[in-house]
């Protein structure tokens, strides 16, 4: 039995190799010319796989975000397959869990139309990555500076659970001094079963 060992680059010299086989092996007239196609066959279906990666990770979208009440953000993202390579060819499907709070259009670009938080998904070939993006109003939240949140985090509440939940932050020295009450208000989303 003879085994022939190839790569893409080498298939005219396996092909070289049959004839040289064909002429020592007795029955190589009738099986060798169809081994030669078969590994035709796997070249050719080697070379298109090697074209279609599959998207595994959808980097560059932070847990949380925020955009000021009427303004835009755009999100940058790239697109990985499994070995960690960037994969530059495929379409990004974007939408908003509550698009009166902050839409996103087929660019990624989110806009600000309410206060109060969504979540914004980026989907493409399977994967999946979300943000939650709060929207607030222009003219308190750049005062404001979270030092330590329970939002940096995932966090899963079972039915009927309570839990505090604290939030540290500064509000800078430059606000206005008409800048009396600050709100800051939170939502809880189900999540998604992936």
């Amino acid at each position: 039995m003879h085994v022939l060992r190839m790569s893409r680059v080498g298939l005219p010299r396996a092909v070289d190799g049959l004839e040289r086989i064909r002429t020592t092996t007795l029955l190589g007239r009738a099986v060798l010319p169809l081994a030669a196609i078969a590994v035709g066959l796997v070249g050719c279906k080697e070379g298109a796989a090697s074209t279609q990666n599959k998207v595994t990770a959808i980097v560059g979208m932070a847990a949380i975000d925020s955009v000021r009440l009427g303004r835009t953000y755009r999100y940058t993202i790239e697109l990985r397959d499994a070995s960690g390579n960037r994969v530059t060819d495929r379409t990004v499907a974007w939408s908003s869990l509550n698009p009166n709070v902050a839409a996103v259009d087929a660019n990624g670009t989110v806009t600000g139309v309410a206060i109060g938080a969504t979540v914004i998904v980026a989907q493409v070939n399977g994967a999946t990555a979300h943000a939650t993006m709060n929207t607030a109003p222009a003219s308190a939240a750049r005062y404001i500076e979270k030092t330590e949140c329970f939002c940096f985090t995932d966090q899963t509440l079972q039915p009927g659970e309570s839990r505090e939940m604290p939030v540290v932050f500064r509000v800078s020295a430059n606000a206005p001094r008409d800048l009396t009450t600050i709100s800051l208000s939170y939502t809880f989303f189900e999540s998604r079963k992936s």
